[in-house]
C-alpha cells in the first residue's frame, strides 16, 4: 500500500481553476485500480453505501472519492472491524 499523503485544503468556491473529476462508474473506477486494491475498493464501497442509507437515506457514492482513497492507501484498521 502506498503511504498516507498529505492533501491540499480544498479552496473556497469560485477561487480556483480546477475541474472536478470526471464522474466514473463503479465498474469503471473499479477496473482503473490494480488487482491488489479491488478487494479493498469493493469492501469500501459497501460499507459508504451502507452509512449513506443509515445517515442520510440515500444511495448515493462517489465512486471517483472512493477510488482515490483506495490508491492513497485507505485501509481498515483493526480496532474498526
Amino acid at each position: 500500500m502506498t503511504e498516507w499523503r498529505a492533501r491540499q485544503p480544498i479552496p473556497r468556491k469560485g477561487t480556483h481553476n480546477v475541474h472536478p473529476p470526471k464522474r466514473l462508474t463503479k465498474q469503471e473506477a473499479r477496473e482503473a485500480l490494480p488487482e491488489e486494491l479491488r478487494q479493498t475498493f469493493d469492501k469500501l464501497c459497501e460499507e459508504t453505501l451502507y452509512w449513506s442509507q443509515y445517515y442520510y437515506g440515500t444511495n448515493f457514492i462517489s465512486y471517483s472519492i472512493l477510488k482515490e482513497l483506495v490508491e492513497d492507501g485507505w485501509v481498515k484498521r483493526p480496532s474498526e472491524k
